[in-house]
């Protein structure tokens, strides 16, 4: 249903309304944004450590899924397969390149 302007707002008192909308959708989507860049660290992290206790070399096996996209180069041990597959691929891979480039 379309919300309809009080009687008596102006254009600027909307135009100020959709602005501060628009910001708070923003902030909110940077903070949602921020928290899965948190989970996806840490998961990458755990799924690391997971493959160098089983004797894997754990850059290696993450590169080859990153890559390849196989989820049989990640070991289902504590659910690291599950759990990486669980991130769209693309998504990782801009993370990494973001950070290349900005650190």
């Amino acid at each position: 249903m379309e919300r309809k302007p009080e009687s008596g707002q102006n254009n600027s008192e909307l135009r100020d309304f959709f602005c501060e909308t628009k910001e708070l959708f923003s902030k909110r989507q940077e903070s949602l944004n921020q928290k899965k860049l948190v989970s996806m660290r840490e998961t990458m992290r755990e799924i690391y450590n997971t493959l160098e206790e089983h004797g894997y070399n754990g850059i290696n096996q993450l590169v080859a899924y990153l890559l390849s996209e196989d989820p049989t180069y990640i070991t289902s041990h504590k659910n690291a397969r599950k759990n990486i597959t669980s991130y769209d691929r693309n998504e990782i891979l801009q993370v990494i390149v973001d950070y290349f480039i900005r650190n």
